[in-house]
């Protein structure tokens, strides 16, 4: 996994900043599944900026995976804490 080291500003770059470190370049599908949400939520999320609390889901999604993950773990939750102090 590929942490970025600065998180884009612009709420639709991380997201898919976070999706493409996490899955790949295929990051669409399994993270619209890891945030519980549809994929048509996911392209509108991209297109017209997600929720106010996308910070909170994205940790929140770390958290769980790095649960699933015992390897991959501390990167994830490493992603979390930036993605919860806002870096």
């Amino acid at each position: 996994m590929q942490i970025p080291a600065k998180l884009p500003a612009d709420p639709p770059a991380r997201l898919r900043a976070v999706g493409t470190a996490i899955h790949g370049s295929q990051w669409q599908s399994a993270m619209a599944a890891l945030l519980t949400i549809d994929r048509k939520t996911l392209y509108r999320w991209l297109t017209y900026g997600p929720p106010a609390d996308l910070d909170t889901r994205l940790a929140q999604a770390c958290r769980d995976l790095a649960l699933t993950y015992q390897t991959d773990g501390r990167d994830l939750r490493e992603l979390a804490e930036t993605l919860e102090d806002g870096k």
